[in-house]
């Protein structure tokens, strides 16, 4: 397992909607999805995006993608193949609403 360091930057892939930030691990920088460094080191994620005001500010995007699921559920008087789901999304803490 590689020791990630630090973040450097990140580049926005505007037509995918994605992130791709520069990680800095056993003295080489590599480019890598943003949804990749969440699943290895979430934490560094979050302290990432507050160090540069933000997620949405940083990136300018208005689009989000699913990072999991987190609940799943029917609600009241609902069809029985309406859900409703919880989710937490790509370069965001559980609990932030987009």
């Amino acid at each position: 397992e590689v020791e990630i360091e630090s973040f450097e930057t990140h580049r926005v892939d505007e037509a995918n909607a994605t992130v791709d930030i520069l990680k800095w691990a056993n003295g080489k920088q590599t480019w890598e999805p943003e949804w990749s460094l969440q699943h290895q080191v979430p934490m560094l994620i979050y302290k990432y995006w507050d160090s540069v005001d933000r997620r949405d500010a940083a990136t300018g995007l208005d689009v989000y993608h699913v990072f999991r699921i987190l609940e799943r559920a029917t609600p009241p008087r609902a069809r029985k193949d309406d859900f409703r789901y919880q989710v937490q999304w790509v370069g965001y803490r559980v609990n932030v609403r987009v």
